[in-house]
This record gives structure tokens, C-alpha cells and sequence, in this order.
């Protein structure tokens, strides 16, 4: 699915892209990718 939507961004010329990772309700991470080459920065979450 994540392939799916950067292939889709690349194609509608977006710069960037976050996502906001999850388990059971709670936000645990946080991505931050800079398109079409990077660079990408993975952030934790706590207490959130």
C-alpha cells in the first residue's frame, strides 16, 4: 500500500510526504519523506 501511494505522489509531483504510524489506536511514529529521492526521517512517538 505505502509503494502504491508514493507511486502515486511521484506521479502528481508532490514534494513530500508524512505518515503517521499506529498500533492499536496510538500513534507510535512518524515519517517524514522528501520526494523523488529522499531524504526520509522516522521519528518515535510516546506518550502521544
Amino acid at each position: 500500500v505505502i509503494s502504491e501511494i508514493v507511486e502515486t505522489c511521484r506521479t502528481y509531483d508532490f514534494t513530500d510526504i508524512i505518515m503517521v504510524h499506529e498500533h492499536r489506536g496510538e500513534p507510535d511514529g512518524l515519517v517524514v519523506c522528501h520526494l523523488p529521492f529522499g531524504p526520509t526521517a522516522y521519528f518515535g512517538l510516546l506518550n502521544v
